[in-house]
């Protein structure tokens, strides 16, 4: 919320929808926005719900953080090293699909636009919100 207000300068809703590319879907043949394309939502909503029916394995004692930084290992491991210790805060912070969501769409994502637009002939944000057209036959 922070990146977005700091880019934007507001909160307010439509300002944040804009930024976060909260659009209603639009079909890619006819253009139309809403409709049946809405009725995606159905089937992901079951598969998600049907996920957490799947049995799943024990998480390996070898595997898990808090136990090798139980250890002595563990602990001589971080004693110093600021780096690792840096990355290992900056993906607890962002390990969360909020996070990772205003991370991307809110910050990366829209700085992206305009450079991926010009080196690929991708349609960039002004250029596809125009409705006039100066193609050259």
């Amino acid at each position: 919320m922070l990146l977005v207000y700091r880019e934007r300068g507001s909160l307010r809703w439509p300002i944040l929808k804009d930024a976060l590319w909260l659009n209603a879907p639009r079909s890619p043949t006819t253009g139309r926005v809403g409709g049946r394309l809405w009725l995606v939502i159905i089937p992901a909503a079951l598969l998600l719900g049907a996920e957490g029916f799947i049995p799943t394995l024990p998480p390996v004692a070898s595997h898990d953080f808090a136990v090798f930084v139980g250890f002595e290992a563990g602990r001589e491991f971080f004693s110093g090293n600021w780096v690792f210790y840096t990355v290992e805060v900056v993906l607890v912070l962002f390990n969360t699909v909020l996070g990772e969501e205003l991370l991307f769409r809110g910050l990366l994502l829209p700085r992206m636009k305009g450079a991926l637009g010009a080196s690929t002939g991708l349609p960039t944000a002004s250029s596809s919100r125009s409705t006039t057209c100066t193609c050259r036959g």
